[in-house]
């Protein structure tokens, strides 16, 4: 038999139980290919040989394929999501230049004044040697975010970043993440907390503490410790606190919200550095627990004002 024929046979035989085919049975049938009639038939027979959609789809378990179609909605969405992104970034430019030298002066001068009130909060960087170089990278950017939500609050507080000398790494790794670090309106200090303030002053945010926070008072210092994903350091900020012997507090989350049945959130209450934060200048603002944790609590972690 030729190797034509050989081709012939194959696909008939591939083809026989496919929806749609009908072949003659006859045994007599002489099949005469020329060379470029083998060549079509030959494409054909790959055409016909390579898996159906639909029996690709067979042989992916539901959990590949709910992957497969996840990656391909990705894909598609990704242009636009770059657009917008690119959209965001443009309109922050033009909002940076349209900034006159009378606004920029203007805003220094709030943050220098608010560095002469009352209501002070530290950031505590005493923890970059328990971080890897990536959450070091990310705390970074959140000490960025940080004096980006201070500086466009219309009440900023007194900021401080402590434990954070010059000739530390992770002070010249945060002049290099961020543009004109060294010249944030902010108090920085080389010293530790516990040098810098009394410790009856002292109110050190833990969401290991058993302690629930009622309101910020402007006699104390609140301090948030500068670590990334404190889920896996547990109880790092709580244990710093016992021995030196200074209150703690956690943020009522539980006392104001409930987890969402069926919501798909992570239910986690380990928030960012610049989450707190934002929690706290919004409660300034509004001295509401509800609306003060909304401003920095994700969506995604699934959490819903409890019904009044």
């Amino acid at each position: 038999m030729s190797a034509d024929s050989d081709t012939s046979s194959a696909i008939k035989e591939h083809t026989m139980g496919l929806p749609g085919y009908s072949a003659s049975t006859s045994q007599d049938s002489n099949i005469t290919i020329d060379n470029h009639e083998s060549s079509t038939n030959n494409k054909k027979a790959e055409i016909l040989l390579a898996p159906l959609p639909v029996q690709e789809s067979l042989r992916l378990s539901k959990n590949k394929l709910r992957k497969k179609r996840n990656y391909e909605k990705i894909l598609t969405q990704r242009p636009i999501k770059r657009k917008r992104e690119k959209e965001l970034r443009k309109q922050k430019g033009l909002n940076k230049k349209s900034l006159g030298k009378d606004e920029k002066f203007a805003l220094t001068e709030k943050l220098k004044a608010a560095l002469n009130g009352t209501n002070q909060v530290v950031i505590d960087c005493q923890f970059d040697d328990k971080m890897s170089d990536k959450q070091r990278d990310r705390l970074a950017q959140q000490l960025r975010r940080v004096y980006a939500s201070n500086k466009a609050s219309q009440q900023p507080v007194h900021l401080t970043f402590s434990s954070l000398p010059e000739s530390s790494e992770f002070f010249q790794l945060c002049c290099r993440k961020n543009d004109g670090f060294s010249n944030y309106v902010i108090d920085r200090k080389e010293q530790n907390v516990s040098e810098l303030f009394s410790n009856d002053k002292i109110v050190y945010l833990s969401p290991d503490s058993t302690n629930v926070l009622s309101e910020f008072w402007p006699d104390k210092v609140y301090v948030i410790g500068g670590i990334v994903d404190e889920s896996r350091h547990k109880n790092i900020s709580l244990s710093f606190s016992k021995s030196i012997d200074i209150t703690t507090a956690r943020l009522p989350i539980d006392e104001y919200f409930v987890a969402e049945k069926g919501s798909g959130g992570t239910f986690k209450k380990v928030l960012c550095v610049n989450q707190v934060f934002d929690i706290i200048l919004e409660w300034h603002k509004t001295k509401d627990w509800v609306k003060a944790i909304t401003a920095g609590l994700p969506e995604r972690a699934g959490f819903v004002a409890k019904s009044t």
